[in-house]
Parts: C-alpha cells; sequence; structure tokens
C-alpha cells in the first residue's frame, strides 16, 4: 500500500509546483533520512556526496556576501528551510527569516525549528512579489538561491528585494537563466503546469537597472553545477547499497538529475548575481 501510494505522489510530481516539491521532500528524506535542501550541488571535490556538494552551493553564494556573523538576513524563496537553518549554523547571523509559498516547505521549516528548538529565525508563508509584513530597510542582506525562475512577476520580486534592504545591504539571487528560449507544445505545459519563468541574463540586467539595484558581481557557474550532477552514479550506487530507499525513490532521483543535466547543457545556464542598492 505503501509502495503505491509513493508512485501516486511520483506520478502527480509534474503536474505542479506544490506536487512536485511535496514528492521531492519525500524521495531526499527517504534517501538521506532526513529532510535537505533542495538546490543544485556545486562541485569542488569528487569525492563530495551529494549533500556535501549542495552545501558547497550555498557557501559559495553565502562566501560572496561578505561576513555575515552578527547581521540579519533574509531567504527569499526559502523552500524547505533547510538551508536557512544551515546559514545560521555556519554563518552565525543574529537573525534570520525565510519566507516562501508554499505551504508544506514552510510547515518542514517550522517543524525544524521546534525540532532544534531555535529563536532567533522565523519562517512563514509568504509572496516573494509582494513581502507584506517585512519592513523596509530591515535586513543587512538578502538571498534568493533558486527559487525566482517561478516567479512571473520578476520585476515586483527586484522591487521587494530592493525595499527590505538596509541602504548599505546586499543582495544575492542564484536562479536558472535561459541560453535558449525555444519550447515544444509539451515543454510549454509543463512549464505551466510547474510555474516556470526564466528570464534570459539580459531581461535580468535590464531588471536590475529598472529597480535601481547595481550589480557588484555575476557568475555562470554551470559548468560546475554540471560536474557536481556528473555523480549521480555514485550516488545512486549508493541508494542502492540501502535497503530503505526503494526503487521508486531511486528513479525519480535519477530521472530528475539526468533532465536537470540535460536542461543545463542545453537550455539553461546557473547563474549568481551579487547587488547593491543604488
Amino acid at each position: 500500500m505503501q509502495t503505491i501510494v509513493e508512485f501516486i505522489k511520483l506520478i502527480k510530481a509534474p503536474f505542479s509546483a506544490d506536487n512536485y516539491y511535496q514528492a521531492l521532500n519525500h524521495s531526499l528524506r527517504k534517501i538521506n533520512n532526513e529532510f535537505t535542501m533542495l538546490h543544485y550541488p556545486f562541485f569542488i571535490n569528487a569525492d563530495d556526496s551529494f549533500l556535501r556538494a549542495q552545501k558547497n552551493l550555498t557557501d559559495y553564494c553565502i562566501s560572496m556576501l561578505g561576513p555575515v556573523k552578527g547581521k540579519r538576513i533574509l531567504e527569499i524563496g526559502c523552500g524547505n528551510g533547510i538551508q536557512l537553518l544551515y546559514i545560521l549554523r555556519t554563518y552565525e547571523p543574529s537573525f534570520a527569516a525565510g519566507v516562501d509559498l508554499n505551504y508544506s516547505n514552510i510547515s518542514i521549516a517550522l517543524e525544524e525549528k521546534r525540532r532544534e528548538n531555535l529563536q532567533n529565525i522565523h519562517f512563514e508563508v509568504n509572496n516573494s512579489q509582494d513581502i507584506s509584513g517585512i519592513e523596509d530597510e530591515s535586513f543587512d542582506f538578502v538571498v534568493c538561491i533558486e527559487s525566482a525562475f517561478h516567479y512571473p512577476d520578476k520585476q515586483s520580486f527586484l522591487s521587494e528585494v530592493r525595499r527590505v534592504l538596509k541602504s548599505d545591504g546586499k543582495f544575492l539571487i542564484a536562479d536558472l537563466t535561459f541560453s535558449k528560449n525555444k519550447f515544444t507544445l509539451v515543454s510549454k505545459y509543463f512549464r505551466r503546469k510547474l510555474g516556470l519563468f526564466h528570464w534570459t541574463h539580459e531581461r535580468y540586467m535590464e531588471g536590475f537597472k529598472l529597480s535601481n539595484l547595481e550589480i557588484i558581481e555575476s557568475s555562470n557557474i554551470t559548468g560546475k553545477v554540471i560536474k557536481g550532477f556528473l555523480r549521480y552514479p555514485y550516488w545512486i550506487d549508493d541508494m542502492k547499497r540501502r535497503k530503505s530507499v526503494n526503487r521508486l525513490n531511486r528513479f525519480f532521483c535519477k530521472f530528475i538529475l539526468k533532465l536537470f543535466i540535460y536542461l543545463l547543457r542545453n537550455r539553461r545556464n546557473y547563474e549568481v548575481f551579487l547587488g547593491q542598492k543604488i
């Protein structure tokens, strides 16, 4: 019966963003025996586990901001909160807040906050394009890692980034941008179902200018991300050795990993933008 329920969850994954993230959270928890970050890996060492490679990406992004200790940081599109919890433990900001539109993701984040009995971190369901309730100029840093491609109105999102940043604050956006902008009827269908709204690099630069945001540095890390994903045969072999990871979860993860590699090689770039207010 449990296998049937899991199968239904995985089959439903491509038909909405909520279904996809529920299936992804479920599969990753089964594989790793805990909730884990939801973003892509970043290659540093050949023997890095998938979890370590995900932390590599977070470390790369946070290192661009400068010292975070004792500062206030907001993560927009925080997903299940695991990344922000890692940032809190590793980089010691005085306060961390995470917002996400997905109720199931925020439920996991709140559960993990209670489990770790943390006080200086806050999670809430909120719209990244209109972050109501967050005061003007209230954060030293704003980060958005692999979430903005879900935002249909990215210009409003960028305006909100500017609004909540302190005058000397910095923002970092890591996002998947288009390298090719051609779609089949099938890809258009699933883009609509999954709520995908990618921008090109050029459109992002225009958007930053319109929102009075200055880019300090931008980098294309697609190669490092692909190289991270190419470790997947070793991760799949490791899953096979653990009886708790069934074939359905292995198949789902293998399919997703191969799809991401294909898209990064043929249609998307992984770009990181570091900036500040003008």
